[in-house]
């Protein structure tokens, strides 16, 4: 699957319900947007 604007606003759309696996590039991507969001929202 090609890499996106698309994908990756999908991915973040579904973050809660999926896991990336690969490729380590992506997986790492979406974990720094949902930590960056999570310290949004923990203070």
């Amino acid at each position: 699957m090609l890499d996106s604007i698309q994908l990756r606003r999908w991915l973040l759309s579904y973050s809660t319900e999926l896991e990336v696996m690969q490729p380590p590039e992506l997986r790492d991507w979406l974990g720094q947007e949902l930590a960056k969001a999570a310290n949004k929202y923990a203070n």
